[in-house]
């Protein structure tokens, strides 16, 4: 099995216009995620977390905001890329909107 990061990135610009979920479409965000890590076992190495704050540093300190947009990362375990995308698939991570693009690397340690 080989491991995939996901890293999310929030584009402010393609935000859409469904709004924060109520605390009722959020019960139901987190039980559908829920439920995704539990069909994905040992498949799911890190539920990983959001990412706020970023900051562009070097060897001087740190710089200034960071203007990347990454938002979230998550790890998973797959047999190759394609069995990672349809494993991502079956997640909540496409349902929601709100400018998310992602990203998905193979770990090679």
């Amino acid at each position: 099995m080989k491991k995939y990061i996901v890293f999310g990135f929030t584009n402010i610009d393609s935000f859409d216009d469904i709004g924060e979920p109520s605390n009722e479409e959020r019960q139901e965000i987190f039980r559908r995620w829920n439920e995704w890590k539990f069909e994905l076992g040992d498949l799911l190495v890190s539920l990983g977390s959001p990412l706020i704050n970023g900051k562009e540093i070097d060897a001087s300190g740190i710089l200034e905001a960071s203007r990347s947009g990454l938002s979230g990362y998550m790890i998973i375990k797959a047999e190759d890329e394609n069995h990672a995308h349809e494993l991502l698939m079956k997640s909540p991570l496409f349902e929601r909107g709100h400018g998310q693009n992602y990203e998905m690397f193979e770990c090679i340690m």
